[in-house]
């Protein structure tokens, strides 16, 4: 191979060379903004769901305390069915009658929906009215 030939394979196979080195490298920084745009999105959909994560429980811990509560009162209301059912139904509520002639019910109404008698309702209607006068 002559010199000639040495130098024109010099002066081409070179310049051929750069160029294919800086289209990779310039491929190279293409792709590597584009991975960092991804990392970067990614990032803030990352941030993003945390918050909702956060918000879901707050929110959870809110449906608990406010379960707690309902099922608090559940109990004693529970409690208080349970007393109402071993309660003795022959036991007369004499403050039920006083609230009804407090409402201005009759004394037959008052015997019929307490089942009392009419001695009871008597005596119930004659400590309201003295209730009512000392007020």
């Amino acid at each position: 191979m002559s010199m000639s030939e040495y130098n024109l394979l010099l002066m081409v196979f070179f310049p051929t060379v750069l160029v294919l080195i800086a289209f990779t490298i310039l491929l190279f920084r293409k792709q590597k903004d584009a991975y960092r745009e991804e990392i970067e999105s990614a990032n803030k959909r990352i941030t993003l769901l945390e918050s909702d994560l956060r918000a879901v429980g707050a929110g959870a811990i809110g449906v608990g305390q406010r379960l707690l509560q309902v099922e608090q009162r559940l109990g004693a209301t529970i409690d208080k069915q349970e007393a109402l059912e071993q309660r003795d139904p022959s036991a007369v509520s004499y403050t039920e009658a006083g609230k009804l002639f407090e409402m201005g019910a009759s004394t037959r109404e008052v015997m019929e929906n307490c089942h009392i008698s009419s001695a009871e309702a008597h005596l119930i209607e004659l400590m309201h009215r003295k209730g009512k006068t000392n007020a």
